[in-house]
């Protein structure tokens, strides 16, 4: 590379950075903060007992949960299935995340609350 395209790729990357660093709806750093909420949130939550800690890792589809089910861990935790259950959705809202693949999608969650509204009535 000579002299002059260092030069123009210098002062290129120096407005790009200057662009970005200015742009106030930056989206990677929307992202980070997006990020650093949920990681202050879980922590919380997981140290606030067991069972909340089980719901966030339900909840983020955290590998320890690899082979473990919802009922196995409730049963370890002598809680319902329901508990652990209530506490990855619970966190899930909390932290504006979807349900994971350990969890019922919203639509499956609201056919089985009709469902139970339509059994007792």
């Amino acid at each position: 590379m000579n002299i002059g395209d260092q030069q123009a790729f210098i002062e290129w990357q120096s407005q790009t950075s200057d662009c970005i660093a200015e742009s106030p709806n930056h989206v990677y750093r929307e992202c980070a903060l997006a990020m650093m909420r949920v990681m202050h949130l879980a922590v919380a939550w997981t140290s606030e007992s067991q069972i909340k800690a089980w719901g966030v890792m339900f909840a983020i589809g955290h590998p320890y949960c690899m082979g473990q089910s919802m009922s196995a861990v409730a049963a370890q935790l002598r809680v319902s299935r329901a508990t652990i259950s209530n506490a990855a959705t619970e966190f899930c809202k909390a932290a504006n995340l979807p349900p994971s693949s350990y969890m019922k999608s919203e639509h499956a969650q609201e056919m089985a609350r009709e469902s139970r509204t339509k059994k007792t009535k």
